[in-house]
């Protein structure tokens, strides 16, 4: 296969020859969520990476398909959802320096109108997420909105913290730099009796990309010391949930790194 998603790619392929795909969401197959956050950024390296490589490789064939206008712009928006990351970790990134540039540069603070899209596009973001949360889970209306409540700014706090590295790998998708397929670790966690996560898939080591993510945690620290100095308290969401997100990966990774007798590279 040349992307790292070939069931992505291949689901577009026949469907721009005509195939019709129909979803049985009564049918369910066994599937394990990833434990350890090295599989989970791995997993998710693949995913987006492969993502933008569908994406570089079908765009031109769907524009160019007989299919309707709204089907290719449903199948458009559909093939490039992956670069979403790549805004997360820009616009976090720019919040720290836009800071200074509201406060002594106040001929630009347009800039901060500007942006006020993006806060009109989590708002929808956040809509379509409660919507399909109290959907599909089961409680009462209090509980719903509660764990909602509860999880989504963490949720929200771990996809930013994954942005680094998944935006690397769709820089490379779109560069067309190449790499190996490296599979997801599988623990069998569902019998697993003893709670140790062996794998001969799990490679826990610290790259240079956790060095990076410990740089944004005093980074985006001293963007949250700032906000509160200048008491722009309109930036504190995003840079709370950076400082956050960036932790949460930072330390899960060298907790597991530390424990890596524990998750062997070779069974």
């Amino acid at each position: 296969a040349d992307t790292l998603t070939e069931d992505f790619d291949l689901s577009y392929r026949a469907q721009m020859k005509g195939w019709q795909f129909k979803y049985l969401e009564d049918f369910s197959t066994p599937a394990e969520l990833p434990p350890l956050v090295s599989a989970l950024k791995s997993q998710q390296f693949r995913w987006t990476k492969g993502g933008a490589e569908t994406a570089r490789k079908n765009l031109r064939t769907l524009f160019s398909s007989p299919l309707s206008l709204s089907v290719k712009l449903h199948g458009a928006f559909h093939l490039i959802y992956s670069f979403g990351f790549v805004s997360i970790i820009t616009y976090a990134l720019l919040t720290v320096p836009l800071l200074f540039v509201k406060e002594f540069y106040p001929e630009y603070s347009f800039l901060f109108k500007i942006s006020g899209f993006v806060g009109i596009s989590f708002c929808i973001y956040i809509l379509h997420y409660f919507i399909s949360y109290f959907h599909n889970t089961k409680g009462t209306v209090g509980k719903k909105l509660y764990s909602f409540l509860f999880q989504f700014p963490l949720f929200i706090s771990l996809f930013i913290g994954l942005s680094l590295s998944n935006s690397v790998g769709i820089i490379q998708g779109y560069l067309g730099i190449k790499s190996g397929f490296v599979r997801t670790p599988k623990f069998n966690s569902l019998h697993n009796k003893n709670g140790l996560m062996k794998s001969k898939y799990a490679n826990t080591k610290v790259n240079w990309l956790t060095l990076i993510e410990a740089l944004l945690i005093f980074y985006f620290l001293f963007g949250l010391i700032q906000a509160f100095y200048f008491k722009n308290y309109g930036s504190l969401p995003i840079l709370l949930m950076a400082f956050t997100g960036f932790n949460m990966i930072f330390w899960l990774s060298i907790d597991e790194s530390r424990k890596k007798s524990l998750v062997p590279l070779h069974d």
